[in-house]
């Protein structure tokens, strides 16, 4: 089954989409676990203070809507594989079907 779902495009496609909304959440989290709250320590903030910042503010925007990307995408993954394990097998009795009628 794994050899059919290499195959698929959407299959790959959207094992892609997995791996990296998993990877952006896991990078979004890992940087805003690790925020010391400097900027806030210093009344004048230097820029990479503010750099920092900011990039902390994105991150802690990612989580939930990547977390939910992650999620659609593997149910959508689960489905392509699904429906791909039917349809060759549908083939598959199919031809075993026309092949036992010739005889």
């Amino acid at each position: 089954m794994i050899a059919r779902l290499l195959r698929n495009p959407a299959a790959i496609a959207l094992a892609v989409i997995v791996l990296a909304a998993a990877a952006l959440t896991i990078w979004a989290i890992g940087v805003v676990v690790e925020d010391t709250g400097e900027i806030f320590l210093n009344p004048d903030p230097s820029d990479a203070a503010i750099a920092q910042y900011r990039i902390i503010q994105i991150a802690n925007a990612i989580p939930q809507p990547a977390t939910l990307v992650g999620v659609v995408a593997l149910l959508g993954f689960i489905i392509v594989g699904a429906v791909t394990n039917r349809v060759i097998e549908a083939e598959h009795d199919r031809r075993r079907a026309s092949g036992s009628d010739d005889r």
